[in-house]
């Protein structure tokens, strides 16, 4: 059985010059050649959030269940029938591996809370915040939290479990390999193809001394 991965994409800004949020829900074949797999024959359109104001926190779910549904099936295995590469048809596998998207879609995707989390593996909370706490938790017991976010029934409740925790509910957990922190790529569009990254090494650290071009050379 042949095994493929998926990397989930949302949320796009389309005009330069005003506010309007428009989210495209798709998919691309991570078994593709990097040349290829972003090539638009090649990306899988799932869905369409029409704007003009970002999805909330909770509404998103819905555009997600039924997308959600279509990959629980796809995880028990699908008989793919004949092909140029395959004539008797090919039985696979396929699972959500990696989601890319900007910090606030990220956040909705995966069951994160706001920049006042330091890090979204453990329950800390920046220093300026008036939620900050030492204690930590495993990774794992995120779901749990996600799961009791969901049994409050109250707007009131939910907000108050969300602000304690730091976690609400997220129908990718309904995936049963799901992990959210380890799944979830910061914000590769800002980072990596607009030079956000690239910025903070130059105008933090090289022109504030604290690195010079000979320690950020790689072997």
């Amino acid at each position: 059985m042949a095994e493929y991965g998926k990397i989930f994409h949302l949320m796009f800004q389309p005009f330069s010059y005003t506010q309007h949020s428009t989210g495209a829900i798709y998919v691309s074949i991570c078994n593709l050649p990097r040349s290829e797999r972003n090539k638009p024959e090649n990306i899988i359109y799932l869905g369409f959030l029409s704007g003009p104001k970002e999805a909330g926190l909770e509404r998103i779910n819905h555009y997600l269940a039924p997308i959600v549904d279509e990959f629980l099936e796809l995880w028990k295995g699908w008989r793919v029938p004949k092909t140029h590469r395959w004539p008797d048809g090919l039985d696979i596998k396929v699972a959500l591996i990696v989601g890319s998207s900007d910090i606030p879609a990220t956040r909705k995707l995966f069951i994160h809370k706001s920049a006042v989390m330091k890090c979204h593996r453990y329950k800390k909370c920046s220093t300026y915040s008036r939620e900050y706490k030492k204690t930590h938790y495993e990774t794992i017991i995120n779901e749990q939290y996600a799961h009791e976010w969901l049994r409050c029934f109250s707007k009131p409740s939910r907000e108050a479990h969300f602000k304690e925790l730091g976690v609400r509910w997220s129908e990718l957990l309904c995936l049963p390999y799901m992990d959210p922190i380890r799944f979830a790529v910061v914000d590769p569009m800002h980072c990596l193809f607009l030079g956000v990254a690239k910025w903070i090494i130059k105008s933090i650290f090289i022109n504030q001394n604290k690195l010079n071009m000979e320690q950020l050379q790689t072997a």
